[in-house]
């Protein structure tokens, strides 16, 4: 048995390992087996070598040390191991220091069961792991020559038809198709029978399972994430695991495989290693939990963030139920970075819904399919805090033991508090020739550029595109790596691979994706920015370039110079560095600049040495820096030029903040404002305790988020200082003085007349009673004025646009609403009649989406108003109440009803529909209440207790519902409500000075 093993693999590049020298190793094994010697390497093959010498062995290292790859240790382990069974081996792994990495080259390449088994038995001494079997390459090449030799000439045919092309042709393609279908179809009809397998079904009779690839995949050199298949959710029986063994099997014949294997380099032309394991797969029961709370989370861990390579900051990607959804992008996930003391930056989304286990007909044939989540967790974070960091320390210690960043894939089980280590790989990454760098912003107009958010790095270097063969632009990364792996058109053409400097994509997806992942292994940055199909239209078009800067995670588009229209990328790249135009360095971290706004809480130790941030050290000096702006500050703070002016700026910022959120919580009594401020001096606080460059960049990052992200009504809690701002300035903008007049203007003369006389008089006196919602005099009288030029312009299309939009307002039982806001706010923009109604219009169209929402929500209450009689009866109420739950308060409670509510970019209709809709139903809840009080059934002396229990039951969300919305009244109509405002400033004062230190 030939050992193959690379020497430079596994290479130790951290100081915090010893290191077993292979002068140390030869002292040991002398000691331990006196008669052999490095020299005597060709004798030993009939050396018998007992379990309690190689096991003294084994542990004569310490649980810190690594070993160093050494012929002779290699040559006694083969020795050893060749006459042992894997049950065997898997206990041996069990009993040893897991550090001796040797074995994972010896267990995947000599014993041939491939990496992914190999790195399972190194995880079983880290942490708990699902059990497995190993299937090895000789036994699935020799079953397949005994049972498919024609597979053999059809890759020599393959071999032929591919030549030396450095990129896969249509016809080697198609010569692949066939051994796959050839294997696709043998395991389907005929049951593959090995002893492992049924050893195992014997143990695990009744779980589901997983049957994975296993091949070269998952080392140092080779990721190839999601070019072989694993298949999940098999039945335990030997027809489904057959099955599933020929889709493993013929996938490392897939296009996919062979092309992502040309991508890192890979010798095609080699036989295919195709060695797979069968492993008990955890998850989510068939069909799905019913309590949301067993509901398992699955995702995957880079041991060190690795767009910005930051020591110290590990990144967890996660999901509900299975992690199919997270490594293929397909549902939304959350993600947190967790630093060093445990510093979080959590980026949490509206999980809407989850990959699981279904029966497709109820006869057992299963399949992964998504799922809704249920609404009510939706919007938490997956990891409770307990929970994210053990999840860290557990990825330090596999950091530990590899000596390198790890992807890792798990599990967690919340009915057994337990989490599952599924599979670990290596991150392979390609060295990128080009310094990372941004675009210098001084130099760049602002309408040049588009904002979007980075999903692979790749070295962080701007990349500068001049033709269209240097991009790929797709709706998802998917799509892009679809387009990547498509074959050259002419021989003579290079292959794509060799130009693509970029991906630019509308959808976002996971840095942990096998997309991703493939992307960044093949030195690619990756882009997401949403809507940018037209703008990527209009650059094909023009004589312009593109700039890629990862780091800034912004998109340009500029015209070339004269003189350069046939320049290539990299010919305008180095005349941009040249004019300055691009700047080499780090100088912004490359994750997303998005992050949820948490409920923190701080000690008092930690409130004081927060409150020193915010004394400056020169008074003198502090005077100029405290007139700068927010940008010009987190300026001055990111330059670092000095500690003094770095201090005098972070101080200065820190004050405007304070400043600026004491008014606004004055005002509003809006908890955001206190959590925000208290989240800004945490990241404030981590921005003065490092020395680290991409630490100190993670920091600015979050701090420059806090301050100026946008909102996305994806992600939750993702407010920033200045989109409260805006919000607080929008609200003082919607009100107008009672003395305002409203012009009325003249319709335009272009406007064509086709209604008559009658029909002009029947549209007005149907316009006209709408006037009776005025709040006052004069926006009435606005009204009877807007709605005579409607009318009396004659344009049938403009009276039928009125007349629809009120239709539809009216059908929400809105009209009040609507004409005191959306109508009053309108006269503010315009004053022709024809364009207040494209206004109005606009609006309306723009709330399409939570109208279609409102509506269903609405039939739901209507339901529900008709069944408030059945509450009386006390019988019924246990299946009442939890069906009302289910659907009545989980609409009510709803976190998007808030979220529209506070949205900047929600329009006023959008809210007003929704306010009308929560009145109505807040009525229909009412109404339940007041049915079960007034029963008779109900008010029986010995049921007085339960009485009370249940009610307290159905009025504590009620309570939430109201707290709510309390929450989101603005604060003109606070003060109309409180008739002395001074009394109620100071009781904020005291709420916002107790709050933003408790």
């Amino acid at each position: 048995m030939n050992i193959e093993f690379n020497p430079n693999n596994n290479k130790l590049n951290e100081t915090n390992f010893d290191t077993v020298t292979i002068s140390e190793i030869d002292k040991k094994i002398s000691e331990i087996f006196q008669d052999i010697s490095t020299s005597a390497l060709n004798d030993l093959t009939q050396l018998k070598l007992s379990d309690e010498k190689m096991l003294e062995l084994f542990n004569s290292f310490r649980g810190e040390e690594r070993i160093t790859f050494h012929p002779l240790l290699l040559k006694l382990i083969e020795i050893y191991l060749q006459d042992k069974s894997e049950g065997e081996i898997k206990q041996l792994m069990t009993k040893v220091n897991p550090s001796i990495l040797p074995l994972i080259d010896f267990i995947s390449n000599s014993l041939q069961y491939g990496y992914k088994v190999a790195n399972l038995f190194i995880l079983e001494k880290i942490g708990t792991v699902p059990p497995f079997v190993g299937i090895s390459n000789s036994e699935i090449q020799t079953y397949l020559s005994k049972n498919l030799p024609q597979i053999n000439d059809l890759w020599k045919e393959f071999i032929q038809l591919q030549g030396k092309e450095n990129s896969l042709n249509i016809k080697a393609e198609q010569k692949l198709s066939e051994i796959e279908n050839l294997i696709l179809d043998h395991f389907k009809n005929h049951v593959f029978d090995h002893q492992n397998i049924e050893i195992f079904l014997k143990s695990f009779p009744e779980s589901l399972l997983m049957v994975r690839s296993t091949g070269k995949e998952d080392s140092d050199t080779q990721a190839n994430p999601g070019g072989n298949k694993s298949v999940a959710a098999v039945a335990p029986s030997k027809a489904a695991i057959s099955s599933a063994i020929g889709e493993v099997v013929s996938s490392y014949y897939s296009t996919k495989s062979i092309k992502q294997r040309l991508i890192a380099q890979d010798n095609i032309c080699a036989k295919p290693f195709l060695p797979l394991l069968i492993q008990v797969m955890i998850g989510e029961t068939v069909n799905g939990e019913r309590v949301p709370e067993n509901i398992p989370i699955a995702g995957v861990i880079y041991t060190q963030e690795v767009e910005g390579n930051t020591v110290g900051l590990t990144e967890i990607d996660v999901a509900y139920g299975h992690n199919e959804g997270v490594v293929t992008g397909t549902v939304p996930f959350d993600t947190f970075y967790v630093g060093e003391g445990q510093t979080l930056q959590a980026i949490i989304r509206n999980k809407y819904e989850r990959v699981l286990p279904v029966d497709l007909n109820e006869k057992g044939q299963l399949r992964l399919a998504k799922q809704e989540v249920p609404s009510e967790i939706r919007r938490k974070p997956t990891l409770p805090d307990s929970l994210h960091s053990r999840l860290k320390q557990m990825a330090e210690k596999i950091h530990r033991y590899y000596g390198k960043t790890m992807d890792i894939e798990w599990v967690y089980d919340p009915k057994t508090d337990t989490i599952y280590l599924v599979q670990a790989r290596p991150l392979v990454l390609r060295e990128v020739q080009d310094k990372p760098g941004i675009i210098n912003l001084s130099h760049v107009e602002k309408s040049k550029l588009t904002n979007g958010h980075t999903i692979v790095a790749s070295g962080g270097s701007p990349r500068v595109i001049s033709h269209t063969d240097e991009v790929i632009c797709a709706s998802t990364v998917k799509d892009a790596l679809d387009l990547f792996l498509e074959p050259s058109k002419s021989k003579e053409e290079k292959p794509i691979k060799s130009k693509v400097k970029a991906v630019i994509c509308e959808k976002m997806a996971a840095a942990s994706s096998h997309e991703a992942g493939m992307f960044r292994e093949a030195g690619i940055a990756v882009l997401c920015v949403p809507s940018s199909k037209e703008l990527l239209s209009q650059w094909k078009q023009e004589e312009s370039f593109l700039v890629v800067d990862p780091q800034q995670q912004l998109l340009l588009m500029d015209k070339k110079a004269p003189g350069m229209r046939d320049a290539s990328g990299d010919e305008i790249a180095q005349k941009l560095k040249e004019d300055h135009f691009i700047l080499d360095g780090w100088f912004r971290h490359p994750i997303a600049g998005q992050e949820t706004i948490l409920n923190l809480s701080f000690t008092e130790a930690e409130i004081e040495q927060l409150w020193n941030l915010l004394q400056p050290c020169d008074l003198q000096e502090f005077e100029k820096y405290r007139k700068m702006s927010f940008k010009e500050l987190l300026q001055k703070i990111a330059l670092h030029e000095s500690e003094a002016d770095f201090s005098l700026a972070l101080a200065a910022l820190l004050q405007q903040v304070y400043r600026k959120g004491v008014q606004l919580n004055k005002a509003d009594l809006d908890e955001r404002v206190v959590h925000l401020i208290r989240h800004i001096f945490r990241v404030a606080d981590t921005l003065t305790k490092t020395n680290d460059k991409m630490q100190f960049l993670h920091a600015y990052t979050r701090l420059e988020t806090a301050l100026f992200q946008q909102g996305d009504l994806s992600l939750v809690d993702g407010y920033s200082m200045y989109q409260i701002l805006q919000e607080e300035k929008a609200g003082r903008s919607i009100d107008i003085s009672e003395s305002s007049s409203y012009s009325k203007g003249a319709v335009s003369k272009g406007t064509v007349k086709t209604l008559t006389s009658k029909e002009q008089i029947g549209y007005l006196t149907q316009f006209r009673k709408v006037g009776k919602f005025a709040l006052d005099p004069s926006l009435k009288k606005s009204w009877e004025s807007f709605t005579a030029s409607i009318a009396f312009s004659g344009s049938k299309v403009a009276n039928g646009v009125l007349g629809n939009l009120l239709k539809s307002v009216n059908e929400h039982n809105s009209l009040e609403l609507w004409l005191n806001l959306s109508f009053k706010t309108a006269l503010t923009k315009s004053e022709d009649p024809l364009a207040i109604l494209k206004i109005l219009n606009e609006e309306m169209a723009q709330s399409r989406d939570v109208n279609e929402i409102v509506i269903k929500k609405r039939q739901m209450m209507q339901r529900w108003e008709g069944r408030i009689d059945e509450w009386s009866d006390i019988q019924k109420y246990p299946l009442l109440w939890k069906s009302f739950q289910e659907e009545f308060i989980t609409a009510l409670l709803d976190p998007s009803n808030i979220e529209i509510l506070r949205s900047p970019q929600r329009s006023n209709l959008s809210k007003l529909l929704l306010i009308q809709f929560i009145e109505e139903a807040v009525e229909v809840y009412d109404k339940t209440i007041k049915s079960m009080k007034n029963s008779p059934e109900w008010n029986i002396e010995e049921k007085k207790g339960l009485q009370a229990l249940r009610f307290f039951e159905i009025l504590v969300p009620y309570k939430k519902l109201m707290e709510d919305f309390a929450r989101t009244i603005p604060k003109e109509q606070m003060k109309v409500w409180y008739s002395s405002t001074a009394i109620l400033e100071t009781t904020i004062e005291k709420i916002w000075l107790y709050s933003s230190k408790v």
